[in-house]
């Protein structure tokens, strides 16, 4: 028994040394000139992060172009998360950009994406966004790497499939059921974690957050689902997901606009658009092209 535990262990350290190996192998198999707008993009996100864009369309709200000064009249925890945005959105950049890329190592960056991002959004009253990255995209992270290190082929590249007609309506319905057990539920959990819950009133201006709130949940699970699963259909989840948190941060959905979050989430569109043409065109020629490959060679066997 003792020495079945021992072997158990073993195995998951090399697991994990397996796994941490792909992180160096994996950013090295980045296109340059996404290796370079990483780099451009990282410099301007840590300076998104102490830095208060707000400042130039709202003085009065946003008396300084430091973040820190800004939020000085919240409390301390809230001052301290609401300079996260900058890390949350680089490390989301890498992540995508390496699932567009069908590199495992995605979920190393993804766990630190989610966390950074769950608190971020504590701190802007947005209780479902937190609820659903710290409490699902953070356990998913770890069911993904070990779904998806048994789909790599010769390349050590994912092994992408696509829906049909029938899992594409399941996939809606399930899309559906969730957003609806969403609106409910997120009032309650912010009750329970905060006290009181933000949006709560039949105004339009509580009322769109509410729904928003809602529907970035429901939808951003399925997408995280069909991403473990490995189906390409994903980005268009992702990409809806994306315009949906843009508006929430636009101003439009909520009491105030912030430009620092509204640049994350426009980048992280433009990151899922670049991934839904890696899985829809770039990827599926490669696939053909494999396919022609194989086939000619066992042709020229014969």
């Amino acid at each position: 028994m003792f020495k079945n535990k021992k072997t158990i262990v073993k195995q998951k350290v090399k697991s994990i040394q397996q796994f941490l190996l792909t992180i160096p192998r994996d950013l090295k198999a980045i296109p340059f000139s996404a290796q370079v707008a990483i780099i451009c993009l990282g410099i301007f996100m840590v300076w998104n992060t102490f830095f208060d864009f707000n400042h130039f369309f709202n003085p009065k709200q946003f008396p300084s172009i430091w973040k820190i000064i800004n939020n000085k009249q919240a409390a301390v925890w809230k001052q301290v998360l609401l300079t996260l945005n900058g890390m949350a959105a680089f490390t989301n950049i890498i992540c995508v950009i390496l699932v567009a890329l069908g590199k495992i190592s995605n979920y190393f960056w993804g766990f630190i994406a989610v966390t950074v991002y769950g608190l971020f959004a504590l701190a802007w009253d947005y209780v479902g966004d937190m609820q659903l990255n710290l409490f699902f995209f953070l356990p998913f992270q770890f069911i993904g790497y070990n779904l998806w290190k048994f789909n790599l082929d010769s390349q050590q590249d994912i092994i992408s499939k696509r829906l049909n007609l029938r899992t594409s309506m399941v996939t809606i319905y399930f899309s559906v059921i969730l957003t609806v057990f969403f609106y409910f539920e997120i009032p309650e959990f912010s009750r329970v974690v905060l006290g009181t819950y933000d949006f709560e009133g039949k105004s339009w201006t509580k009322l769109l957050p509410h729904v928003l709130d809602s529907l970035t949940n429901g939808l951003s699970i399925v997408a995280q689902i069909l991403m473990l699963i490995r189906f390409r259909e994903q980005w268009i989840f992702w990409i809806i997901v994306n315009i949906l948190q843009i508006t929430m941060y636009s101003g439009i959905a909520h009491s105030t606009i912030d430009i620092n979050v509204l640049i994350m989430w426009i980048v992280a569109l433009g990151n899922s658009c670049f991934g839904c043409y890696q899985w829809y065109f770039v990827r599926s020629r490669e696939k053909l092209e494999t396919k022609t490959k194989k086939a000619l060679k066992y042709e020229t066997s014969k």
